[in-house]
């Protein structure tokens, strides 16, 4: 009797072992949605008293392309500008940036027009969004705002932030 209950929990033993994996890493591939624009910097995301993402923060950062990082992580903002000027911010938040992301193989959670997402509108440039998706795992989110960095252009200078919240 006591011999079963040794080796039933023995086998339970190696099988909670052998099922736990390690966490799966963020996908490099979420970067192809960003066809058509430079990345210009990373750096670390601020987030609320309760938790949230503070989308009225970008990390400081001049317009100068780098190259694109191999490996993402979590918390971390990864920030793009348009090529060649200013872009249309109602296609690519209701249209472009969606279809690129389930082309991609994620899921999109919320965008302008879907889910209950919607465009805001500032005072100075705009529209602006938020686009939320999950690639199975991980959950992340797109967001534009006005450049406060690079003000030397005849036009409003607009970043693309991506951020990975788990």
């Amino acid at each position: 009797m006591f011999l079963n209950i040794k080796i039933m929990l023995l086998a339970i033993l190696i099988l909670s072992v052998s099922c736990q994996t390690k966490a799966r890493e963020i996908n490099p591939k979420i970067l192809d949605v960003f066809q058509g624009f430079d990345f210009e910097i990373q750096g670390p995301a601020r987030f609320e008293q309760d938790g949230t993402l503070d989308v009225t923060y970008v990390v400081p950062h001049q317009e100068d392309e780098l190259s694109r990082p191999s490996q993402l992580q979590t918390g971390v903002q990864y920030i793009f500008h348009h090529r060649g000027g200013p872009a249309n911010n109602k296609q690519l938040g209701e249209q472009q940036l969606p279809a690129r992301l389930r082309e991609l193989g994620f899921k999109v959670l919320e965008a302008p027009k879907y889910n209950g997402g919607e465009f805001s509108y500032g005072y100075i440039g705009g529209p602006y969004f938020h686009i939320t998706f999950m690639d199975g795992v991980h959950k992340g989110v797109i967001f534009n705002k006005n450049c406060d960095s690079v003000r030397d252009k005849n036009w409003i200078v607009e970043d693309y932030v991506l951020v990975f919240l788990s």
